[in-house]
């Protein structure tokens, strides 16, 4: 209240002039706080609301046009984040980036397990920290052909002394770093992505024209007729589409056994003994080039093959 406002109304109430001085030091010490306040006596905060302009953004982070291959460290460039702001009005100890992995579509953060090499790391503004090791464990398929992104939240720790220990293992009573007290100060979030497994990198996106096999080996070169020996077919550009992968014996189909795109296992077909020339094809259109196989009689035991003008003589002398 102003003084000369007070002079004024001192003189039309016809208040004295000792009793005016009077009410004007009641008012002026009203406003101060009692001495035995705690709060008068207390530092000024060193809390985050003493910086609320600090804030950090994502500098680099790996192409996403590119599905991530799980159980990798994610490519180059390796996540970073760099923190802008005032932090001198905070324990800089105390500042920490945390990295978590995030259902795009759900917006829920995942448990701890499918993202590896996560600690926290300390900043400083106009520093940049980067993730070098991070590791996402889990591909897409797993959550439902679902997309990912990673969520990077500036973390200040009330007791960085009880994180240090956490950290180290030597805090004595268990205690995880998620479980201290901490305050989030800002949260970004990366581009979506997907990730994919090392087998699913070898499948052909179906948009894409299927390229034809390739055959350099079959192993072994050769089988008996009962079509009971398990054979090896190794080449390039084999897809695995088990309705569509086919195997071709001279006119008979072996049964396929996709295992990369350089090897397919096959049971061959029952036939009679002889040579064909075998064929692979992805899409029972286009064919590979053809390798030469052969079929030999199977001969009970005891029968014995020995040389005959027109081919194969059998020499009983051990079965009578």
């Amino acid at each position: 209240m102003g003084a000369r406002y007070l002079h004024v109304l001192a003189k039309v109430l016809g208040v004295t002039h000792d009793t005016y001085l009077n009410v004007r030091l009641l008012l002026a010490d009203s406003g101060r706080p009692s001495s035995s306040s705690s709060r008068w006596n207390e530092p000024p905060t060193r809390g985050p609301d003493a910086s609320p302009n600090l804030r950090i953004e994502l500098k680099e982070f790996p192409n996403v046009d590119k599905a991530f291959l799980t159980k990798r460290p994610l490519p180059q460039p390796k996540p970073s984040v760099q923190l802008f702001g005032d932090d001198t009005a905070l324990d800089r100890r105390s500042l920490l980036v945390a990295v978590s992995i995030v259902n795009f579509y759900t917006n829920e953060i995942l448990e701890e397990e499918n993202l590896q090499h996560n600690h926290p790391l300390p900043i400083v503004s106009g520093q940049c920290v980067s993730f070098p090791k991070l590791t996402i464990t889990k591909t897409s398929k797993s959550f439902n052909d679902c997309l990912f992104c990673l969520q990077f939240d500036l973390r200040y720790y009330r007791d960085f002394s009880a994180f240090s220990a956490a950290r180290g293992g030597g805090g004595g009573d268990g205690t995880e770093e998620e479980e201290l007290p901490y305050q989030i100060l800002h949260s970004i979030r990366s581009k979506a992505f997907r990730t994919i497994s090392h087998a699913e990198t070898i499948t052909v996106d179906p948009s894409l024209p299927i390229p034809p096999p390739t055959l350099f080996e079959i192993i072994p070169e050769s089988t008996d007729d009962t079509g009971e020996m398990k054979l090896a077919i190794l080449g390039q550009n084999f897809v695995n589409q088990p309705s569509t992968l086919r195997i071709n014996f001279g006119g008979s189909w072996g049964v396929p056994q996709y295992r990369s795109s350089k090897t397919l296992l096959c049971i061959p077909p029952r036939r009679g003994p002889g040579g064909v020339e075998v064929s692979v094809s992805n899409d029972g259109v286009q064919w590979s080039n053809s390798l030469s196989f052969t079929f030999h009689c199977h001969l009970p035991e005891g029968v014995v093959e020995g040389e005959w003008a027109r081919g194969l003589q059998l020499n009983l002398d051990d079965v009578f």
